[in-house]
């Protein structure tokens, strides 16, 4: 249940008829959802009190909504279900808002007020509602648990963010990226080689062989600097001919491998 602030006025006019006012405030709330529950209340209180009323909303979503036939939304057919059992008694109607008509005016007046001093209202939130939230809430885990990693910080330099569209199956773009390949200096490590240099004498990590190593000169990349790591990584990812670059470099840093383990 996602508590939404507002406060439901009953005012009578001059001319005898009633105001049904929703006012609400909350700013992880759809509006669209608090508008339903205003209209569900407003036809409420004409059925109960055997009240004739004609309801107008600037919330056209909120009327088309209620047209619709084929809703999975439990929350909305309950309102419809409503406003059916309150046909001849209550009305619908949409009004332009921000356009001067007194009564929408007055609404916004009292919504105003409302963030203020409105009450609690607890009803159930829709289902893209949650959907999003729980995407966000797991991203934003994901986030806090990449940051905080004391592995991957090589990954971190080109992935700051987590992306759950980030996908890739290059196996020889992720050699470079973690750093956890067919390198010199990755395999002395594990003791499978003696020395982590390169046969041309500089440190076999990744980055040799993809920027300065004389032997993949064919196939280099220009170095990008820390801050334009992450956009240098995204191009990559959508070059073709870049990853197979990349699996040129690693084929040849796997050959030079091969020859110091002998």
């Amino acid at each position: 249940m996602v508590p939404v602030l507002m406060e439901i006025l009953v005012r009578r006019c001059a001319s005898s008829k009633i105001i049904f006012v929703l006012m609400y405030f909350n700013l992880n709330f759809l509006i669209f959802q608090a508008q339903l529950a205003a209209i569900n209340f407003a036809a409420g209180w004409a059925v109960d009190n055997s009240v004739r009323v004609n309801i107008f909303t600037d919330s056209l979503s909120s009327i088309e909504a209620l047209k619709k036939s084929n809703s999975k939304s439990k929350y909305l057919n309950e309102i419809k279900n409503n406003m059916f059992n309150a046909v001849g008694s209550v009305g619908l109607s949409w009004v332009k808002a921000h356009a001067g008509i007194p009564g929408n005016e007055l609404a916004d007046q009292y919504a105003k007020d409302a963030a203020v001093n409105g009450n609690f209202l607890s009803m159930p939130a829709p289902y893209s509602y949650l959907k999003k939230f729980i995407k966000k809430f797991i991203l934003n885990n994901w986030q806090q648990h990449w940051e905080d990693s004391k592995s991957g910080s090589r990954v971190r330099e080109f992935i700051p963010h987590v992306d759950f569209a980030l996908l890739t199956h290059n196996r020889y773009f992720l050699f470079f990226i973690s750093g956890h390949g067919p390198f010199p200096a990755y395999l002395h490590r594990f003791n499978i080689l003696e020395s982590p240099n390169c046969v041309c004498g500089g440190l076999g990590d990744s980055d040799h062989f993809a920027f300065d190593c004389p032997l993949t000169s064919s196939f280099h990349f220009v170095k990008p600097s820390n801050l334009n790591k992450p956009f240098w990584f995204s191009n990559i990812l959508k070059n073709r001919n870049s990853l197979v670059r990349f699996e040129q470099i690693c084929r040849i840093s796997g050959k030079i491998c091969d020859g110091l383990k002998a």
